[in-house]
């Protein structure tokens, strides 16, 4: 084993290392998710702009993962590449405090934006397993403190859109982003080791990936299911504050939501126990239904708090199910079907859902959310048909 030499001014344990970066990560995404179209809103862009703007960038979060796929196992520049990805967040968020209201320099930030963001969540997962298996760190634990930035970020930013203005996002993002590129200067020690030549798995080639009928019928599954979300991410905050919901109250509905979603992860073992794959996605899928129907139904308080909390079945327990089927693969799989879901499912289904959805939210309104109860229909059909298992030589990641 070869050590990996790594630059930083101070020393961090690799726990501390890798979870304040998970914290700062998910911190400044708490607030680019639900906050982000309102903030352009306040710029003066219309509803079919945000909607090119946010499905434009997650094409680019897509085609970032892809691009970072190929480039996982190379862990000398793990550390290095984190650090230039918090500044390049950095940078393009103050320039976008500089774009005024031209809706192209802002459509150019967010772009930019989101080609460094998609693929920090990777990168700092490679790290955090490498350091699992030299058992410097345990990773639930590590990856609870993203979990936690994000429920802080989300209390803190409704209250700050309402009391000190629309762009209280845009310096919040920047603080957050100037914190995470100042903790990953630290050294990380002890540093990472590099496996020697031969004992790492071949990597499959996506083309080879895709070959696979059931992990069609996975990603197209998972597709509809995460695919239903982009009315909540791209409109409900302009949706909700329209009907004269406070910007603080909306925070808190986004923190239930993710709430609900740590329970969840907290007892994920017993419901990998207790179902297959296909009955967690088939639960997802009913929970799709219900959660967008009660969303298009009423906007009243209790029910949209009800609605938040089958986050934990429409993204918590789809997770786990990919997570569940991604272990049960062999190991050379594993590395490219895992980017495979981040750039389909978590980014490109989202992105054609959020453009549509601009187009039709004007009109629409609330009533946005019928459409995606329906993907949760289709996805519910299309559970019913999952194709036979593919059998292989290979050993399994879990072996």
């Amino acid at each position: 084993m070869t050590a990996v030499s790594q630059v930083g001014f101070r020393k961090a344990t690799p726990f501390s290392w890798v979870s304040v970066y998970f914290f700062s990560y998910f911190f400044v995404f708490s607030y680019f998710l639900p906050f982000w179209a309102p903030w352009l809103d306040s710029r003066g862009v219309n509803s079919e702009e945000i909607g090119l703007i946010l499905g434009g960038s997650l094409i680019i979060r897509c085609l970032s993962n892809l691009f970072v796929a190929t480039r996982l196992t190379n862990l000398t520049y793990l550390v290095n590449g984190l650090r230039a990805l918090a500044l390049g967040m950095l940078v393009s968020m103050i320039i976008a405090f500089l774009c005024g209201s031209n809706v192209w320099l802002l459509a150019l930030m967010t772009l930019v934006f989101s080609a460094f963001l998609a693929p920090a969540v990777p990168l700092s997962d490679v790290l955090a397993i490498r350091y699992v298996c030299e058992k410097q760190l345990d990773y639930g634990k590590s990856r609870l403190w993203g979990s936690a930035g994000f429920l802080i970020g989300t209390l803190i930013s409704g209250y700050a859109f309402e009391t000190l203005g629309p762009d209280a996002v845009l310096w919040m993002m920047i603080a957050g982003t100037a914190g995470m590129f100042l903790h990953s200067l630290k050294k990380p020690t002890p540093g990472l080791t590099i496996p020697e030549a031969g004992h790492a798995p071949t990597q499959w080639s996506v083309i080879k990936v895709l070959a696979d009928r059931e992990v069609l019928w996975m990603l197209l599954v998972t597709s509809m299911i995460y695919g239903s979300h982009a009315a909540l991410y791209g409109f409900s905050v302009l949706y909700w504050t329209e009907q004269g919901i406070e910007p603080s109250v909306i925070g808190y509905l986004w923190a239930m939501g993710v709430s609900a979603e740590i329970v969840l992860f907290n007892f994920s073992w017993r419901l990998t126990k207790k179902f297959s794959v296909k009955d967690l996605l088939i639960i997802a899928s009913m929970g799709v239904a219900i959660r967008w129907a009660i969303m298009a139904s009423t906007v009243q308080i209790e029910w949209l708090f009800f609605a938040q909390i089958l986050h934990a079945f429409t993204f918590g327990v789809c997770h786990i199910a990919v997570s569940t089927y991604i272990q049960k693969k062999p190991q050379g799989m594993t590395v490219p079907l895992q980017a495979i879901y981040n750039a389909v499912p978590n980014s490109a289904a989202i992105a054609v859902m959020t453009v549509i959805t601009g187009f039709y939210f004007d009109s629409l309104q609330g009533g946005i959310f019928w459409g995606m109860a329906a993907m949760g229909v289709g996805a519910l059909l299309l559970c019913m048909k999952q194709p036979k298992p593919q059998q292989y030589n290979e050993a399994v990641a879990q072996d």
